[in-house]
């Protein structure tokens, strides 16, 4: 049976100085993780792991994009500028794991 690590675990590490700085677990670790994890599942359940919003894009209604790491999906079919994570009438967001 294998040993998982707790957030118990990883808040003792950090607190360690006897640690080097080198082998905590940081919030940028952790975020590309999330990364990792969101894009592999959005990839095998939706097929959209490379489909990453851009600003010059079209995109219709019901297309699923990816921004910052998260799921978005277009609920009118408009299309601007404006990133999804600014713009909740024409983007709805949908993530299986959150940032913190």
């Amino acid at each position: 049976m294998a040993n998982n690590i707790t957030f118990a675990d990883k808040v003792a590490l950090n607190e360690n100085p006897s640690v080097a700085d080198i082998n905590k677990a940081k919030a940028t670790d952790m975020n590309e993780i999330k990364k990792v994890v969101n894009e592999t599942i959005l990839n095998m359940l939706f097929g959209v792991g490379t489909n990453t919003w851009n600003a010059s894009n079209t995109y219709s209604k019901d297309e699923v994009v990816i921004y910052d790491y998260l799921l978005y999906f277009n609920l009118t079919g408009n299309n601007t500028t404006t990133p999804p994570d600014e713009d909740t009438t024409n983007w709805e967001r949908f993530s299986i794991l959150e940032d913190e």
